[in-house]
């Protein structure tokens, strides 16, 4: 998801700061149209840059190259393919090699950079194009192309180890136009969205949102949560003090975020936590959870001589009765050898952190 939300940079108005109505814009447009748009920002950007996301070239030094130039003749070559036809990865990365075999390098200014494969090999000779222009092609195609729809991969096996074959999507033609910025035909941009799925808000402060709910409100719940679980295509939100007061720095406030949960949830939310979140106060003094190490002994005399004892000071972190306490497991060591000179054979039940 981080790769694909670097794909095109946000637009910031005249102060500097992002452009929320062209981002409400683009959230609320329907599926086909956002994704023309993406498609039109994305293969005209010279800001974003394959090669750093390929996870097969660790880079030294970056490059200087016409990151859209290179891009461009890729997507010139995926034009001329025949569509809803399976295609062989390795066939065609062969194909580009003796077609277009410097559709990369000749993007390349003086600054060349430096780059290695992952057992540390430079990727500066022509010997190194597999390694190079190889991973650039397979980002390419199971990247930005496969996040967008333009391609459709297909895998050996179940395990989904690596596609080995991929074939070009019906819609294609018509989202790899020539044109510079792609004009969205009135009709798809007037043609309503899928996602009008109901979020679920449970009691607790969980959050969840499948891919039916519009994209608006997954965005802006996620400026007011934590990211709990992710689950396939649905995702738990967690409504939590830390996740509101970090909102509030930024000015989105509680009863903002309950007026978005009642429109977009039909007025389906607990009462209690909405309450919670209308009263406009910061969340203070919020019920806290943690885990801790606990040592109990079975006489009061012999957790007294531990108190009493100077050097164990630092390990204990509060008394919870005669014969408890909660101490830090760093001390574990210590306070086992202090228990055990006494005459206590010392039992650890600890889980692996």
């Amino acid at each position: 998801c981080g790769r694909r939300a670097r794909c095109v940079r946000p637009r910031h108005d005249e102060n500097g700061a992002y452009n929320s109505e062209a981002i409400r814009n683009f959230l609320t447009r329907n599926r086909t149209a956002a994704r023309l748009q993406l498609l039109g920002l994305w293969r005209n950007s010279d800001d974003y840059d394959e090669l750093a996301e390929t996870g097969e070239i660790k880079i030294i030094q970056a490059p200087d190259y016409k990151k859209k130039q290179a891009r461009n003749t890729i997507l010139g070559i995926l034009k001329t393919l025949p569509v809803e036809i399976w295609i062989s990865c390795s066939g065609f990365i062969n194909a580009v090699k003796g077609t277009f075999p410097n559709f990369l390098r000749e993007t390349f200014s003086e600054n060349r950079g430096q780059m290695l494969d992952p057992d540390g090999n430079d990727l500066s000779g022509i010997g190194s194009w597999y390694q190079l222009e190889g991973a650039y092609l397979r980002f390419l195609l199971f990247g930005p192309l496969k996040w967008l729809g333009i391609i459709q991969t297909a895998f050996p096996d179940r395990k989904k180890t690596a596609p080995t074959a991929f074939r070009i999507s019906k819609a294609a033609l018509f989202y790899l136009t020539e044109s510079e910025e792609p004009e969205i035909p009135e009709e798809i941009l007037k043609k309503p969205g899928l996602e009008q799925g109901l979020p679920i808000i449970a009691s607790d402060g969980a959050v969840t949102c499948s891919s039916r709910v519009p994209r608006y409100f997954r965005y802006m719940t996620a400026r007011y949560t934590e990211i709990e679980k992710i689950n396939g295509t649905t995702v738990i939100f967690r409504i939590t003090p830390s996740s509101l007061s970090e909102a509030e720095t930024r000015g989105l406030t509680g009863k903002a975020f309950f007026a978005l949960l009642l429109r977009f949830t039909k007025n389906k939310v607990p009462p209690a936590l909405g309450k919670m979140l209308d009263s406009g106060n910061s969340p203070a003094l919020p019920a806290t959870v943690y885990s801790a190490t606990v040592l109990t002994v079975p006489e009061e005399k012999i957790l007294s001589e531990l108190l009493e004892t100077a050097r164990l000071e630092k390990w204990i972190i509060q008394q919870i009765n005669s014969t408890s306490l909660i101490i830090d497991r760093k001390g574990i060591p210590e306070i086992r050898r202090f228990l055990m000179e006494k005459g206590l054979f010392v039992d650890v039940q600890l889980k692996a952190e």
